[in-house]
Protein backbone atom coordinates (compact mmCIF):
# COMPACT_ATOMS: atom_id res chain seq x y z
CA UNK A 1 0.00 0.00 0.00
CA UNK A 2 2.83 2.30 0.94
CA UNK A 3 4.14 1.65 -2.67
CA UNK A 4 1.09 2.49 -4.48
CA UNK A 5 0.79 6.30 -2.55
CA UNK A 6 3.98 7.03 -2.91
CA UNK A 7 3.77 6.06 -6.91
CA UNK A 8 0.52 8.15 -7.33
CA UNK A 9 2.29 11.19 -4.95
CA UNK A 10 3.92 14.19 -6.73
CA UNK A 11 7.61 14.72 -5.54
CA UNK A 12 7.36 18.59 -4.46
CA UNK A 13 9.46 20.97 -7.23
CA UNK A 14 12.62 22.73 -6.31
CA UNK A 15 11.97 26.06 -5.39
CA UNK A 16 14.21 29.04 -7.07
CA UNK A 17 12.20 31.80 -7.63
CA UNK A 18 12.45 33.16 -3.46
CA UNK A 19 16.21 32.82 -4.14
CA UNK A 20 16.40 34.77 -7.55
CA UNK A 21 17.83 38.05 -7.06
CA UNK A 22 19.46 40.63 -9.61
CA UNK A 23 22.99 41.12 -8.36
CA UNK A 24 23.80 44.48 -11.37
CA UNK A 25 21.61 46.09 -13.89
CA UNK A 26 22.03 49.32 -16.02
CA UNK A 27 21.10 52.42 -13.93
CA UNK A 28 21.09 50.54 -10.81
CA UNK A 29 23.59 51.52 -8.09
CA UNK A 30 27.56 50.29 -8.33
CA UNK A 31 28.18 48.82 -4.45
CA UNK A 32 31.52 50.84 -3.15
CA UNK A 33 30.90 54.10 -5.72
CA UNK A 34 28.17 56.01 -3.53
CA UNK A 35 25.81 58.17 -6.19
CA UNK A 36 27.04 56.36 -9.06
CA UNK A 37 24.48 53.98 -11.46
CA UNK A 38 25.48 51.31 -14.00
CA UNK A 39 25.94 52.51 -17.14
CA UNK A 40 27.44 49.78 -18.66
CA UNK A 41 28.69 45.85 -17.57
CA UNK A 42 31.66 44.36 -19.95
CA UNK A 43 32.32 41.37 -17.50
CA UNK A 44 31.86 40.03 -14.22
CA UNK A 45 32.98 36.76 -12.42
CA UNK A 46 31.00 34.21 -9.52
CA UNK A 47 32.37 32.38 -7.20
CA UNK A 48 31.26 29.57 -5.12
CA UNK A 49 31.04 31.25 -2.55
CA UNK A 50 28.52 33.48 -4.07
CA UNK A 51 31.26 36.36 -4.52
CA UNK A 52 31.05 38.24 -7.00
CA UNK A 53 33.01 41.11 -9.11
CA UNK A 54 32.47 42.70 -12.33
CA UNK A 55 33.87 45.35 -14.24
CA UNK A 56 31.28 48.64 -15.18
CA UNK A 57 31.37 51.79 -17.17
CA UNK A 58 29.41 54.50 -15.20
CA UNK A 59 29.15 57.64 -17.13
CA UNK A 60 29.00 59.91 -14.26
CA UNK A 61 32.57 58.87 -13.64
CA UNK A 62 33.40 59.08 -17.36
CA UNK A 63 35.06 55.52 -17.35
CA UNK A 64 35.03 52.64 -15.74
CA UNK A 65 35.93 50.64 -12.65
CA UNK A 66 36.57 47.19 -11.56
CA UNK A 67 34.20 45.93 -8.14
CA UNK A 68 33.66 43.46 -6.44
CA UNK A 69 30.18 42.41 -4.49
CA UNK A 70 31.45 43.81 -0.97
CA UNK A 71 32.29 47.45 -2.08
CA UNK A 72 35.86 46.99 -2.98
CA UNK A 73 36.65 49.03 -6.22
CA UNK A 74 39.42 50.57 -8.61
CA UNK A 75 38.44 53.05 -10.71
CA UNK A 76 39.84 53.71 -13.87
CA UNK A 77 42.35 56.87 -13.41
CA UNK A 78 43.68 55.72 -9.71
CA UNK A 79 47.12 56.90 -9.32
CA UNK A 80 49.48 53.93 -8.08
CA UNK A 81 52.78 53.29 -7.39
CA UNK A 82 53.73 52.11 -10.67
CA UNK A 83 51.40 54.46 -12.53
CA UNK A 84 47.61 55.20 -13.07
CA UNK A 85 45.24 52.94 -14.05
CA UNK A 86 43.75 53.04 -17.07
CA UNK A 87 41.23 49.90 -17.31
CA UNK A 88 41.00 46.88 -15.05
CA UNK A 89 39.63 43.69 -15.53
CA UNK A 90 37.20 41.72 -13.44
CA UNK A 91 38.64 41.13 -9.90
CA UNK A 92 39.23 37.67 -8.77
CA UNK A 93 38.72 37.26 -4.51
CA UNK A 94 40.12 34.85 -2.93
CA UNK A 95 38.80 32.79 0.03
CA UNK A 96 40.16 34.66 2.17
CA UNK A 97 38.77 37.97 0.57
CA UNK A 98 42.31 39.45 -0.56
CA UNK A 99 41.73 41.02 -4.18
CA UNK A 100 43.96 39.69 -7.51
CA UNK A 101 43.39 42.29 -9.97
CA UNK A 102 44.66 42.78 -13.55
CA UNK A 103 45.00 46.05 -14.71
CA UNK A 104 45.99 48.30 -17.59
CA UNK A 105 48.30 50.91 -16.20
CA UNK A 106 49.53 54.42 -17.70
CA UNK A 107 52.95 54.00 -16.83
CA UNK A 108 55.01 56.79 -18.52
CA UNK A 109 53.92 58.85 -21.48
CA UNK A 110 49.55 58.90 -22.00
CA UNK A 111 49.76 56.07 -24.41
CA UNK A 112 51.88 54.21 -22.66
CA UNK A 113 49.61 51.21 -21.52
CA UNK A 114 50.99 48.24 -19.92
CA UNK A 115 48.97 45.40 -18.15
CA UNK A 116 50.05 44.77 -14.85
CA UNK A 117 49.08 41.77 -12.26
CA UNK A 118 48.14 42.77 -8.92
CA UNK A 119 47.85 41.09 -5.61
CA UNK A 120 46.45 42.91 -2.50
CA UNK A 121 47.44 45.86 -4.05
CA UNK A 122 51.22 45.26 -5.42
CA UNK A 123 52.10 44.53 -8.48
CA UNK A 124 53.41 40.77 -8.61
CA UNK A 125 53.57 40.38 -12.28
CA UNK A 126 54.79 43.03 -15.64
CA UNK A 127 56.83 43.24 -18.31
CA UNK A 128 60.78 42.65 -17.32
CA UNK A 129 59.70 40.52 -14.19
CA UNK A 130 62.30 38.10 -13.80
CA UNK A 131 60.99 33.88 -13.76
CA UNK A 132 62.92 31.31 -12.78
CA UNK A 133 61.82 27.25 -13.92
CA UNK A 134 61.34 24.79 -11.03
CA UNK A 135 64.56 24.43 -9.84
CA UNK A 136 64.63 28.05 -9.25
CA UNK A 137 67.12 28.77 -12.11
CA UNK A 138 66.42 31.78 -13.94
CA UNK A 139 65.03 31.60 -17.04
CA UNK A 140 64.63 34.98 -18.58
CA UNK A 141 61.74 37.27 -17.82
CA UNK A 142 58.24 38.14 -18.88
CA UNK A 143 57.57 40.00 -22.11
CA UNK A 144 54.08 42.10 -22.07
CA UNK A 145 50.98 40.29 -20.50
CA UNK A 146 47.90 40.48 -22.05
CA UNK A 147 44.70 40.86 -20.40
CA UNK A 148 42.43 38.31 -18.33
CA UNK A 149 44.50 35.25 -18.78
CA UNK A 150 44.92 34.63 -14.46
CA UNK A 151 43.15 32.51 -12.18
CA UNK A 152 43.93 31.66 -8.50
CA UNK A 153 44.58 28.62 -6.82
CA UNK A 154 43.70 29.17 -3.56
CA UNK A 155 44.34 31.99 -1.25
CA UNK A 156 48.23 32.61 -2.67
CA UNK A 157 49.08 31.04 -5.86
CA UNK A 158 48.12 32.92 -8.84
CA UNK A 159 48.18 31.25 -12.72
CA UNK A 160 48.76 33.56 -15.60
CA UNK A 161 49.64 33.17 -19.47
CA UNK A 162 51.82 35.57 -21.23
CA UNK A 163 55.06 35.31 -23.82
CA UNK A 164 58.65 35.59 -22.27
CA UNK A 165 61.06 38.11 -23.47
CA UNK A 166 62.38 37.58 -26.99
CA UNK A 167 59.06 35.42 -27.58
CA UNK A 168 56.41 35.61 -30.15
CA UNK A 169 53.21 37.19 -28.86
CA UNK A 170 51.40 33.86 -30.09
CA UNK A 171 54.51 31.84 -28.05
CA UNK A 172 52.82 31.76 -24.95
CA UNK A 173 53.91 30.28 -21.96
CA UNK A 174 52.21 29.41 -18.24
CA UNK A 175 53.84 31.00 -15.26
CA UNK A 176 52.80 30.34 -11.81
CA UNK A 177 53.32 33.02 -8.20
CA UNK A 178 52.99 31.15 -5.01
CA UNK A 179 52.87 34.21 -2.53
CA UNK A 180 52.41 31.98 0.61
CA UNK A 181 55.70 33.62 3.07
CA UNK A 182 57.89 30.52 2.35
CA UNK A 183 57.17 30.57 -1.61
CA UNK A 184 57.09 33.96 -2.59
CA UNK A 185 59.59 34.93 -5.21
CA UNK A 186 60.16 34.82 -8.92
CA UNK A 187 56.85 33.79 -11.26
CA UNK A 188 57.63 30.80 -12.06
CA UNK A 189 57.51 28.46 -15.34
CA UNK A 190 55.14 25.73 -15.13
CA UNK A 191 54.96 25.10 -19.41
CA UNK A 192 55.54 26.71 -22.95
CA UNK A 193 57.48 26.17 -25.88
CA UNK A 194 60.56 26.05 -23.36
CA UNK A 195 59.08 23.98 -20.75
CA UNK A 196 56.73 20.57 -22.47
CA UNK A 197 54.29 18.51 -20.40
CA UNK A 198 55.76 15.96 -18.53
CA UNK A 199 55.85 13.29 -21.49
CA UNK A 200 57.67 15.44 -23.62
CA UNK A 201 54.71 16.44 -25.68
CA UNK A 202 56.34 20.06 -27.22
CA UNK A 203 53.93 23.00 -26.47
CA UNK A 204 53.67 26.11 -29.03
CA UNK A 205 51.34 28.43 -27.45
CA UNK A 206 49.49 27.96 -24.02
CA UNK A 207 45.89 29.26 -24.79
CA UNK A 208 44.08 29.51 -21.73
CA UNK A 209 44.28 28.01 -18.19
CA UNK A 210 41.91 27.37 -15.07
CA UNK A 211 42.09 26.14 -11.93
CA UNK A 212 39.15 24.75 -9.53
CA UNK A 213 38.45 25.01 -6.18
CA UNK A 214 40.43 21.06 -5.72
CA UNK A 215 43.74 23.07 -7.33
CA UNK A 216 42.96 20.86 -10.60
CA UNK A 217 44.79 22.47 -13.89
CA UNK A 218 43.03 22.95 -17.02
CA UNK A 219 45.42 24.16 -20.26
CA UNK A 220 44.37 24.63 -23.31
CA UNK A 221 47.33 24.58 -25.80
CA UNK A 222 48.63 24.37 -29.16
CA UNK A 223 50.92 21.43 -29.49
CA UNK A 224 53.31 19.84 -31.87
CA UNK A 225 53.03 16.52 -32.96
CA UNK A 226 55.82 15.52 -35.51
CA UNK A 227 55.35 17.87 -38.48
CA UNK A 228 51.65 19.44 -37.79
CA UNK A 229 50.37 21.16 -34.51
CA UNK A 230 47.19 20.45 -32.77
CA UNK A 231 45.31 21.81 -29.75
CA UNK A 232 44.96 20.10 -26.86
CA UNK A 233 43.10 19.71 -23.80
CA UNK A 234 44.82 18.84 -20.26
CA UNK A 235 44.07 18.31 -16.91
CA UNK A 236 47.61 18.58 -14.59
CA UNK A 237 48.99 17.12 -17.84
CA UNK A 238 46.66 14.30 -18.73
CA UNK A 239 45.19 14.35 -22.38
CA UNK A 240 41.49 15.27 -22.03
CA UNK A 241 40.87 15.68 -25.96
CA UNK A 242 42.80 16.93 -29.08
CA UNK A 243 42.02 18.51 -32.67
CA UNK A 244 41.89 14.85 -34.45
CA UNK A 245 41.00 12.62 -31.15
CA UNK A 246 37.31 10.97 -30.87
CA UNK A 247 34.51 12.95 -30.09
CA UNK A 248 31.26 11.58 -28.72
CA UNK A 249 29.34 11.25 -31.41
CA UNK A 250 30.40 7.65 -33.46
CA UNK A 251 32.44 8.34 -36.72
CA UNK A 252 33.52 11.79 -35.75
CA UNK A 253 36.61 13.69 -34.52
CA UNK A 254 36.85 17.34 -32.36
CA UNK A 255 37.93 20.19 -34.46
CA UNK A 256 39.81 22.37 -31.74
CA UNK A 257 42.46 24.44 -33.85
CA UNK A 258 40.03 27.84 -33.66
CA UNK A 259 40.63 27.97 -30.18
CA UNK A 260 43.49 29.22 -30.59
CA UNK A 261 42.38 32.22 -32.42
CA UNK A 262 39.63 32.55 -29.30
CA UNK A 263 36.64 30.87 -31.92
CA UNK A 264 33.37 31.51 -30.80
CA UNK A 265 32.33 28.09 -30.92
CA UNK A 266 35.03 26.72 -28.58
CA UNK A 267 34.73 27.19 -24.83
CA UNK A 268 36.25 24.87 -22.13
CA UNK A 269 35.20 24.34 -18.18
CA UNK A 270 36.98 22.66 -15.05
CA UNK A 271 34.39 21.88 -12.53
CA UNK A 272 35.54 21.21 -9.14
CA UNK A 273 35.02 17.63 -9.73
CA UNK A 274 37.81 17.60 -12.37
CA UNK A 275 34.88 16.78 -15.02
CA UNK A 276 35.66 18.59 -18.05
CA UNK A 277 33.04 20.51 -20.43
CA UNK A 278 34.20 21.15 -24.08
CA UNK A 279 31.93 23.18 -26.41
CA UNK A 280 33.50 22.30 -29.69
CA UNK A 281 33.53 21.49 -33.20
CA UNK A 282 33.31 18.40 -34.84
CA UNK A 283 33.50 16.54 -38.67
CA UNK A 284 32.53 13.55 -39.67
CA UNK A 285 30.12 12.11 -41.60
CA UNK A 286 27.67 14.61 -41.23
CA UNK A 287 30.35 17.39 -41.96
CA UNK A 288 30.97 20.23 -39.29
CA UNK A 289 28.92 20.28 -36.03
CA UNK A 290 28.95 21.66 -32.74
CA UNK A 291 28.77 20.05 -29.83
CA UNK A 292 28.70 19.99 -26.16
CA UNK A 293 30.25 17.21 -23.94
CA UNK A 294 31.16 16.20 -20.13
CA UNK A 295 33.87 14.01 -20.03
CA UNK A 296 33.29 12.93 -23.47
CA UNK A 297 29.67 12.17 -22.72
CA UNK A 298 27.35 14.29 -25.36
CA UNK A 299 25.25 16.52 -24.25
CA UNK A 300 23.93 18.21 -27.19
CA UNK A 301 25.26 18.96 -30.86
CA UNK A 302 23.92 20.30 -33.90
CA UNK A 303 24.01 17.20 -36.03
CA UNK A 304 21.27 15.53 -36.89
CA UNK A 305 18.60 13.17 -34.12
CA UNK A 306 20.58 9.84 -34.38
CA UNK A 307 19.13 8.20 -31.28
CA UNK A 308 21.85 9.72 -29.28
CA UNK A 309 21.03 10.47 -25.83
CA UNK A 310 21.44 14.14 -26.39
CA UNK A 311 19.68 17.16 -27.59
CA UNK A 312 19.66 17.90 -31.38
CA UNK A 313 19.14 21.84 -31.69
CA UNK A 314 20.00 24.21 -34.46
CA UNK A 315 22.88 26.23 -33.01
CA UNK A 316 25.14 25.84 -29.81
CA UNK A 317 27.49 28.99 -28.60
CA UNK A 318 30.45 28.58 -26.54
CA UNK A 319 30.37 28.75 -22.65
CA UNK A 320 29.09 26.05 -21.39
CA UNK A 321 30.04 24.88 -17.84
CA UNK A 322 29.11 21.83 -15.62
CA UNK A 323 28.65 21.85 -11.89
CA UNK A 324 29.42 19.35 -9.07
CA UNK A 325 26.54 18.00 -9.22
CA UNK A 326 27.15 16.42 -12.66
CA UNK A 327 24.88 19.04 -14.71
CA UNK A 328 25.91 21.07 -17.84
CA UNK A 329 24.79 24.30 -18.20
CA UNK A 330 25.05 25.63 -22.15
CA UNK A 331 23.69 28.15 -24.20
CA UNK A 332 21.40 27.06 -27.64
CA UNK A 333 19.14 28.10 -30.13
CA UNK A 334 16.29 25.11 -30.94
CA UNK A 335 15.56 26.57 -34.28
CA UNK A 336 17.34 28.27 -36.63
CA UNK A 337 17.37 32.19 -35.96
CA UNK A 338 15.46 31.32 -33.01
CA UNK A 339 15.94 32.93 -29.75
CA UNK A 340 19.27 32.01 -27.52
CA UNK A 341 18.36 30.02 -24.27
CA UNK A 342 19.99 28.28 -21.33
CA UNK A 343 19.76 24.39 -20.78
CA UNK A 344 20.70 22.29 -18.06
CA UNK A 345 21.34 19.07 -19.40
CA UNK A 346 18.16 17.94 -21.56
CA UNK A 347 15.83 20.89 -19.93
CA UNK A 348 15.48 24.83 -20.59
CA UNK A 349 16.32 26.35 -17.60
CA UNK A 350 15.87 30.19 -18.62
CA UNK A 351 14.36 31.96 -21.79
CA UNK A 352 12.85 34.97 -23.02
CA UNK A 353 9.57 35.95 -21.38
CA UNK A 354 10.89 34.02 -18.61
CA UNK A 355 9.84 35.74 -14.91
CA UNK A 356 12.88 36.20 -12.69
CA UNK A 357 12.90 38.46 -9.76
CA UNK A 358 9.77 40.31 -10.69
CA UNK A 359 11.79 41.30 -14.03
CA UNK A 360 11.08 39.40 -17.48
CA UNK A 361 13.93 38.34 -19.40
CA UNK A 362 13.68 39.61 -23.24
CA UNK A 363 17.58 37.98 -24.38
CA UNK A 364 19.63 36.05 -22.74
CA UNK A 365 23.08 36.68 -23.27
CA UNK A 366 24.98 33.41 -25.08
CA UNK A 367 28.11 32.54 -23.11
CA UNK A 368 26.99 35.05 -20.39
CA UNK A 369 26.51 32.31 -17.25
CA UNK A 370 28.44 30.57 -14.58
CA UNK A 371 27.87 28.38 -11.98
CA UNK A 372 29.93 27.66 -9.19
CA UNK A 373 29.31 26.25 -6.12
CA UNK A 374 25.34 26.63 -5.39
CA UNK A 375 24.49 29.69 -7.51
CA UNK A 376 24.65 30.49 -11.07
CA UNK A 377 24.78 33.80 -12.52
CA UNK A 378 23.79 34.92 -16.27
CA UNK A 379 23.66 38.00 -18.26
CA UNK A 380 20.47 38.92 -20.32
CA UNK A 381 18.64 41.80 -21.19
CA UNK A 382 15.58 42.48 -19.58
CA UNK A 383 12.44 43.58 -20.98
CA UNK A 384 13.18 47.55 -20.98
CA UNK A 385 15.99 47.13 -22.17
CA UNK A 386 18.58 47.29 -19.51
CA UNK A 387 21.23 44.70 -19.20
CA UNK A 388 21.17 43.15 -16.32
CA UNK A 389 23.23 40.34 -14.40
CA UNK A 390 20.94 37.63 -12.28
CA UNK A 391 22.07 35.31 -9.85
CA UNK A 392 20.18 32.19 -8.60
CA UNK A 393 21.17 30.34 -5.44
CA UNK A 394 21.42 26.42 -6.85
CA UNK A 395 20.58 22.79 -5.10
CA UNK A 396 23.63 21.83 -3.49
CA UNK A 397 22.19 18.70 -1.47
CA UNK A 398 22.27 15.13 -1.96
CA UNK A 399 18.87 13.72 -1.09
CA UNK A 400 18.59 11.73 1.75
CA UNK A 401 15.56 9.58 2.40
CA UNK A 402 11.70 10.43 1.09
CA UNK A 403 8.84 11.02 3.11
CA UNK A 404 7.15 7.55 4.40
CA UNK A 405 3.51 8.78 2.18
CA UNK A 406 2.06 11.56 1.11
CA UNK A 407 0.63 14.95 3.25
CA UNK A 408 -2.72 15.66 2.94
CA UNK A 409 -2.29 17.79 -0.27
CA UNK A 410 -1.53 14.43 -2.10
CA UNK A 411 2.54 15.73 -1.96
CA UNK A 412 5.84 14.33 -1.20
CA UNK A 413 7.54 17.55 0.62
CA UNK A 414 11.39 18.13 -0.58
CA UNK A 415 13.78 20.20 1.74
CA UNK A 416 16.90 21.38 -0.75
CA UNK A 417 19.54 23.28 0.00
CA UNK A 418 20.16 26.46 -2.38
CA UNK A 419 23.64 28.26 -2.21
CA UNK A 420 27.24 28.38 -0.87
CA UNK A 421 28.15 24.35 1.01
CA UNK A 422 30.91 26.64 2.34
CA UNK A 423 31.33 26.26 6.38
CA UNK A 424 32.79 29.76 6.40
CA UNK A 425 30.29 31.51 4.17
CA UNK A 426 26.86 32.45 3.47
CA UNK A 427 24.14 32.30 2.37
CA UNK A 428 23.07 28.94 3.00
CA UNK A 429 18.71 28.69 2.42
CA UNK A 430 16.98 25.65 3.38
CA UNK A 431 13.95 25.12 1.44
CA UNK A 432 11.05 23.14 2.14
CA UNK A 433 8.01 23.05 -0.69
CA UNK A 434 5.14 20.35 -0.70
CA UNK A 435 3.48 21.30 2.25
CA UNK A 436 0.47 21.85 4.08
CA UNK A 437 -0.79 25.53 3.86
CA UNK A 438 -0.66 27.70 7.33
CA UNK A 439 0.98 24.76 8.81
CA UNK A 440 3.90 25.00 11.51
CA UNK A 441 7.07 23.19 11.00
CA UNK A 442 11.01 23.47 12.26
CA UNK A 443 13.90 22.54 11.30
CA UNK A 444 15.89 19.64 12.86
CA UNK A 445 19.73 18.22 12.14
CA UNK A 446 21.76 15.00 12.47
CA UNK A 447 25.27 14.11 12.56
CA UNK A 448 24.09 10.84 10.46
CA UNK A 449 21.56 9.52 8.69
CA UNK A 450 18.86 7.14 10.11
CA UNK A 451 15.73 5.85 9.38
CA UNK A 452 12.99 5.35 12.44
CA UNK A 453 9.12 5.97 13.51
CA UNK A 454 8.03 8.93 15.44
CA UNK A 455 5.23 7.80 17.73
CA UNK A 456 2.44 9.88 16.63
CA UNK A 457 3.28 10.74 13.44
CA UNK A 458 2.69 9.73 9.74
CA UNK A 459 6.64 10.53 8.84
CA UNK A 460 10.28 9.10 9.35
CA UNK A 461 13.01 10.55 10.87
CA UNK A 462 15.95 10.19 8.69
CA UNK A 463 18.11 11.48 11.38
CA UNK A 464 20.70 9.95 13.72
CA UNK A 465 23.78 10.38 15.89
CA UNK A 466 24.16 14.27 17.45
CA UNK A 467 20.10 15.19 17.02
CA UNK A 468 18.94 18.69 17.28
CA UNK A 469 16.02 21.21 16.61
CA UNK A 470 16.25 24.96 15.65
CA UNK A 471 13.92 27.31 17.78
CA UNK A 472 12.62 28.71 15.34
CA UNK A 473 9.07 27.87 13.52
CA UNK A 474 7.84 29.09 10.49
CA UNK A 475 4.37 29.29 9.00
CA UNK A 476 4.29 27.33 5.28
CA UNK A 477 1.84 30.02 4.67
CA UNK A 478 -0.46 29.93 1.65
CA UNK A 479 2.41 28.53 -1.02
CA UNK A 480 3.35 25.15 1.70
CA UNK A 481 6.57 26.56 2.10
CA UNK A 482 9.29 27.87 4.49
CA UNK A 483 12.68 28.97 4.30
CA UNK A 484 15.27 28.49 6.98
CA UNK A 485 18.60 30.70 6.73
CA UNK A 486 21.58 28.28 8.12
CA UNK A 487 23.41 29.57 10.58
CA UNK A 488 26.54 27.66 10.07
CA UNK A 489 28.56 28.72 13.15
CA UNK A 490 25.83 27.58 15.47
CA UNK A 491 24.00 24.63 15.70
CA UNK A 492 21.21 23.44 17.83
CA UNK A 493 23.34 20.80 19.82
CA UNK A 494 25.24 20.90 22.91
CA UNK A 495 27.83 23.53 23.14
CA UNK A 496 26.40 24.71 19.63
CA UNK A 497 29.09 23.58 17.63
CA UNK A 498 30.30 25.45 14.19
CA UNK A 499 30.05 23.62 10.82
CA UNK A 500 33.60 22.80 10.01
CA UNK A 501 35.01 22.09 6.92
CA UNK A 502 34.30 18.28 5.51
CA UNK A 503 31.78 17.96 7.80
CA UNK A 504 28.98 16.09 6.91
CA UNK A 505 25.51 16.97 8.01
CA UNK A 506 22.06 15.68 7.50
CA UNK A 507 18.87 18.37 7.61
CA UNK A 508 15.06 17.61 8.10
CA UNK A 509 12.06 19.57 8.26
CA UNK A 510 8.80 18.23 10.40
CA UNK A 511 5.58 19.73 10.17
CA UNK A 512 2.07 19.66 11.75
CA UNK A 513 -0.86 18.62 9.06
CA UNK A 514 -4.09 17.54 9.31
CA UNK A 515 -4.58 13.92 7.43
CA UNK A 516 -7.41 13.59 7.66
CA UNK A 517 -7.00 14.14 11.71
CA UNK A 518 -4.38 15.95 13.68
CA UNK A 519 -0.58 14.44 12.99
CA UNK A 520 3.09 15.45 11.79
CA UNK A 521 5.27 14.74 9.03
CA UNK A 522 8.45 14.93 7.53
CA UNK A 523 10.17 15.76 4.46
CA UNK A 524 12.95 14.15 2.51
CA UNK A 525 16.23 14.91 3.98
CA UNK A 526 19.17 17.19 2.72
CA UNK A 527 22.86 16.04 3.16
CA UNK A 528 25.60 18.25 2.59
CA UNK A 529 29.20 17.89 2.82
CA UNK A 530 30.37 21.49 3.68
CA UNK A 531 33.60 22.84 2.08
CA UNK A 532 36.43 24.90 3.51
Amino acid sequence: MVHTLLAAAALAAIPTSGQDEILLVEGGPVPGAPGASVGFLSSYRLDGRGVWSARIFVSSLGGGLAVTSDGRSIVDGTALSVGTVNSTTSPIVSPLGVLATQSSVRVALPNDNEWILFWDGSPVAREGTPVVDGSGTPVGALAELGPNVFDLDGDERIIFVGPLAGADEDERSLFEIDLTPAQAGAPRLLLGPSAPYPDGTEVIDVVSVSVNDAGQLLTVAEERLGGFSAVGVRVDGQLVARTGSPAPVPGHLWDLDEAASFGAATSFHLDDTGAVTITGRLTGPFGTSVAVARDQQLVAWTGPDVGLPARSVAAIARGATSTPRGHVLWFGAESSGGPVVLFEDQDVLLAPGDGFAGETIDVVRAGGATENGGFLAVLVDLADGRTAVLRRALPVEVQGCQPAGPNSVGLLPQLHALGSDFADRAPLHLSASGLPPLQGCILAVGSAAGLSAIPGSQGTLCLTGAVGRFPTVLNSGAAGRVEFELDAASLPLPGAPAIQPGETWHFQCWYRDLNPTTTSNLTSSAIITFRG
